[in-house]
């Protein structure tokens, strides 16, 4: 959220929370969520904050607030996850608070600021944080989200203005690009490289 640019691409997490309040079962009403999303941004102080809403199966929404400073664009170092994701699971695939994966991956990765992850098939997913993309010749790559992975609200921005190009990723195209990039509507984009193992 910021003073003059309001929620960043709102419409997007909107309909991604309703598609998975749909699939989890659980009850919501949008223009009632919107309704406190706006009062609850008159509330803040006028500097960008990072906003966490949270539904419960009730529908019920709890919204909280940090004055958010973004990072610096720094290179972040990450390592490929020492287990593959199972694409299986549901959790991959909606923002849940239910994020025994990532955790499990990043407490394995001490001296990395991230970890990427990948399937049995070993195609790259995402990273614990954000969504992944390649710079390939004059293309930008991401994985498709049915390889295991959260369908990010800026990963979707950018397929919509033609930006990116959803396309499988291996571990050996990632290992020969050298630096790639992660995305997230919060952090917007930040260079990675992927750290070679020990």
């Amino acid at each position: 959220l910021t003073p003059q640019g309001g929620y960043f691409l709102k419409s997007y997490h909107l309909r991604r929370l309703a598609a998975s309040a749909v699939y989890f079962r659980f009850k919501i009403d949008l223009a009632r969520v919107e309704t406190a999303l706006q009062t609850f941004a008159q509330t803040l102080k006028a500097k960008p904050h990072r906003v966490r809403l949270v539904t419960n199966q009730e529908g019920h929404c709890s919204i909280t607030a940090t004055v958010w400073q973004p990072p610096p664009p720094l290179l972040r170092r990450v390592k490929l996850a020492a287990a593959p994701v199972d694409t299986s699971s549901a959790f991959l695939y909606h923002k849940t608070t239910h994020r025994s994966v990532y955790n499990a991956a990043l407490q394995q990765c001490s001296d990395c600021d991230d970890v990427v992850l990948w399937n049995e098939k070993h195609y790259i997913t995402e990273s614990c944080i954000a969504n992944i993309v390649v710079p390939v010749g004059d293309k930008w790559l991401t994985p498709p989200v049915e390889h295991g992975l959260l369908a990010g609200t800026f990963r979707a921005w950018l397929i919509d203005q033609g930006r990116l190009e959803v396309a499988p990723v291996s571990q050996q195209l990632l290992r020969s690009v050298g630096q790639f990039y992660l995305i997230s509507a919060l952090r917007g984009w930040q260079p990675a490289l992927l750290q070679k193992p020990a």
